[in-house]
C-alpha cells in the first residue's frame, strides 16, 4: 500500500488450503478500464474505459480537485461488469468508492478520514471484497496495515490478516473460485506472496522473498497461473511479466522488454487468452497494450501524449 512502511511481522507458515483453486466459467471479454494521468508530475487523474480495439473512449471517474482516482494500483470489476471498485486518494486520506460503469454513479464505501484504504478487489461472485485497511495517520510509521473482507455494499468488514505494526501489504488476488485470496507480503529487505483461505486461517508463504516488488499480481481464470511482475527496490522502470503456478512453483517468463522498460501492472483478460498492460507508447509515456497470453501478439488500445496505465479488462456485459 505505501513503499515506505517497512519490515515483516514473522508471518505464519502453517497449512492453508491447496492453491490448485477450480477455475470459475470462463468470460466474454469486454471493455477496458484504466487510469490516465493529467499533469507531467502524476498528481491527478481519472479512471477511463476503452474498447479493446482502442474505440469507445470515455472517462468513467470525476475525483473532486485535489484527488486522484487509481493512483496506487489497478481498479477492479465486479463479475457482472456493473461496477468497477477503486481507490480515491488526496490530502492524506484514502477511501474505497465504487462507480457504476454504464451510468458514472458514484459510491464511497469507506470512511473518509486518515486511514487508508487500497487494493480493492472483488470476489469472482461479486459479492464481497477484499482490500488493505492502514491504521493510522499516514505520515507515521507506527501504522497497523490489515486484509479485510467486505461485502460489496461496504458492510460487514472483517479481518482476514493483521500485519500489526510491522509490515505492508502490496497487491492482492481472489482465486477465481472464491475460495482463496493471495497477497504480497512487504518488508524492508523485499517481497513474498502469501495465500489465506478466504474463510480465514492462517496464512502461506508460497514465494521466496525477493528483493524486489510484486508491482503485478493476478489469478487466471482458469485457476492454474499467478501473473507477476518483479521490479527491482533500485530501479524505477518496470521489466517484464511472468507467471507462476498457485503454488509457487514453475515460473515462466513472458516477455523480453529488458529491466528499463517502463511497464505497469498487468491483468488477465476474462476468458484468459489475453492479457492487458502499460508499457512505453507516444512521448516515452506509457500506453496501455494487449497481448496474447503466451506474451505474442502485443497491439496497442491507447495512443495518446498522456501516460496511462493501471488497466483492468472486464467481462462483456
Amino acid at each position: 500500500m505505501r513503499k515506505q512502511l517497512f519490515a515483516l511481522a514473522a508471518a505464519a507458515a502453517a497449512a492453508v488450503p491447496t492453491a490448485a483453486a477450480i477455475a470459475a466459467a470462463p468470460a466474454d471479454n469486454g471493455q477496458i478500464a484504466f487510469r490516465r494521468f493529467f499533469d507531467a508530475k502524476h498528481r491527478t487523474g481519472a479512471i477511463f474505459l476503452i474498447n479493446p480495439d482502442g474505440s469507445g473512449e470515455r472517462q468513467i471517474t470525476h475525483p473532486p480537485a485535489g484527488f486522484i482516482d487509481s493512483q496506487y494500483g489497478p481498479a477492479d470489476f465486479s463479475a457482472d461488469g456493473s461496477r468497477l471498485v477503486f481507490t480515491r486518494s488526496g490530502r492524506g486520506h484514502d477511501a474505497l468508492w465504487t462507480v457504476d460503469t454504464a451510468t458514472g454513479a458514484e459510491r464511497r464505501l469507506t470512511p473518509a478520514g486518515r486511514d487508508g484504504y487500497d487494493n480493492g478487489v472483488y470476489s469472482a461472485d461479486g459479492r464481497r471484497i477484499a482490500f488493505g485497511h492502514v491504521q493510522g495517520p499516514l505520515k507515521h510509521h507506527d501504522l497497523r496495515v490489515t486484509l479485510n473482507l467486505m461485502a460489496a455494499d461496504g458492510t460487514h468488514v472483517r479481518r482476514l490478516v493483521d500485519l500489526n505494526y510491522e509490515a505492508d501489504l502490496g497487491r492482492v488476488a481472489w482465486s477465481p473460485d472464491g475460495t482463496l485470496i493471495v497477497y504480497v507480503v512487504a518488508r524492508r529487505t523485499g517481497q513474498a506472496l502469501f495465500v489465506i483461505a478466504a474463510r480465514g486461517g492462517r496464512p502461506r508463504r508460497i514465494s521466496p522473498w525477493h528483493k524486489a516488488e510484486f508491482n503485478t499480481l493476478d489469478w487466471s481464470p482458469d485457476g492454474k497461473r499467478l501473473l507477476i511482475q518483479l521490479t527491482s527496490f533500485d530501479s524505477s522502470f518496470g521489466g517484464d511479466y511472468s507467471t507462476i503456478r498457485p503454488d509457487g512453483s514453475g515460473r515462466h517468463q513472458l516477455t523480453h522488454f529488458g529491466p528499463k522498460a517502463t511497464t505497469g501492472s498487468a491483468r488477465w483478460s476474462p476468458d484468459g487468452a489475453s492479457i492487458v498492460f502499460a508499457n512505453k507508447g507516444v512521448g516515452g509515456n506509457d500506453d496501455i497494450y494487449t497481448m496474447r497470453a503466451d506474451g505474442s501478439g502485443i497491439t496497442a488500445v491507447t495512443h495518446t501524449p498522456s501516460w496511462e496505465s493501471a488497466p483492468a479488462w472486464g467481462p462483456a456485459r
